[in-house]
């Protein structure tokens, strides 16, 4: 497998890299030096940077990570809450029903 130098000029900067069928390129990510190859499509640079420059700003943000701690128990397979089923409850004649989704 090639990988490229690590000391490279730039020598443009574009937002997409158009890519024929069959041509490729290699990007590094220029936060970890990583290297990809990418082959036979558009390459979305800067949108790929924007996005995981966002991604580390909302992974600092406290009250952001309780929402997403908060959606992935409720919504994404992990341990889900009881809910006390009230009305469910009160019509029934007052038998505590609890429901879990699943």
């Amino acid at each position: 497998e090639y990988i490229p130098p690590v000391c490279v000029e730039i020598v443009t900067r574009r937002k997409v890299i158009p890519l024929d069928e069959g041509e490729g390129i290699y990007v590094r990510d220029l936060r970890t030096g990583a290297v990809r190859a990418v082959v036979g499509h558009s390459h979305l640079v800067q949108a790929h940077e924007e996005l995981e420059k966002a991604w580390d700003e909302a992974k600092a943000d406290p009250e952001y990570l309780a929402e997403l701690d908060r959606l992935r128990r409720q919504y994404v397979g992990g341990p889900t809450p009881l809910w006390f089923a009230e009305r469910l409850t009160k019509f029934c004649g007052g038998a505590k029903i609890w429901l879990k989704r699943e």
